[in-house]
């Protein structure tokens, strides 16, 4: 039944159109089967219609469908918007590096006026973690920085948001910088989680962050050791703050994190 609403959504788009005139000698057969596609297309491939590998394997057939409709359609297509976040999506799970930027970067910019802050929000960071999963490190922090401006004009506490945007970014974008860059990030990322105290959620997030962070890339020189066993001291002194209070999910991640201090760094 819905595979035969969506061919009926599909086919009313293509009679009202959604920008240009038909070319007079398209080849209406061509059309008909590339509508047939689409429709195929938005409804097994659409949000949460289909697994990673089913998009993975998807790609091929989504890739020649989209080029076969812009060139049929044009850009302005009803069905354009849908259609270009569905490619950006299976060539994101195909790690096709030198398309999922400029593919992502198409799909934002047709969001319509009308379309939510939050959604915006949600849509520039999963473009950041596909940019940062082939080592588009510099595009990644463009969509997260444009995702931080947004989440700031919607939010009600806007130094935590900023604090777990800027953690978050930092996780995903990491591996793919210098030292000396990442530690003055991790600095700044410190004195923003400062705002709040020693024993709350935020600042305790912040601390693991950092700290996982520094184990993962920070150069095996004597500093190491000394700034992992000021990060250690510190989350102790919060596991007590909290007084038996720290959520579950985050006293596994600290006790993870000890394990390894403890078993490579002796502290």
């Amino acid at each position: 039944m819905r595979k035969t609403h969506l061919g009926y959504i599909c086919a009313t788009a293509l009679l009202l159109g959604g920008g240009g005139t038909l070319a007079k000698d398209v080849d209406l057969a061509k059309e008909a089967a590339n509508m047939q596609q689409v429709s195929f297309i938005m409804t097994n491939y659409g949000p949460g219609r289909a697994t990673r590998k089913e998009m993975r394997s998807a790609e091929k057939k989504v890739e020649r469908t989209w080029a076969d409709f812009v060139e049929i359609q044009g850009e302005n297509h009803a069905l354009t918007r849908p259609l270009s976040l569905i490619r950006a999506r299976t060539l994101t799970a195909a790690k096709r590096t030198k398309k999922i930027v400029p593919a992502w970067q198409g799909a934002l910019r047709r969001l319509p006026a009308r379309a939510t802050a939050g959604r915006r929000v949600n849509l520039y960071i999963e473009a950041a973690n596909a940019a940062a999963s082939v080592g588009k490190f510099r595009e990644a922090q463009a969509f997260y920085a444009v995702a931080r401006s947004l989440e700031v004009l919607k939010s009600k506490n806007k130094e935590k948001s900023q604090l777990y945007f800027r953690l978050h970014e930092l996780k995903s974008v990491s591996v793919g910088m210098q030292w000396r860059p990442l530690r003055d990030a991790l600095s700044d990322l410190r004195k923003s989680s400062e705002h709040f105290v020693l024993w709350s959620v935020p600042r305790v997030d912040a601390l693991l962050g950092e700290a996982e962070i520094r184990v993962a890339h920070q150069p095996n020189h004597k500093e190491k050791r000394a700034d992992l066993g000021e990060l250690k001291a510190q989350l102790i002194l919060a596991e007590k703050g909290m007084n038996t209070g720290m959520p579950a999910a985050q006293l596994k991640r600290m006790r993870e994190l000890f394990y390894v201090l403890e078993d490579y760094w002796r502290l």
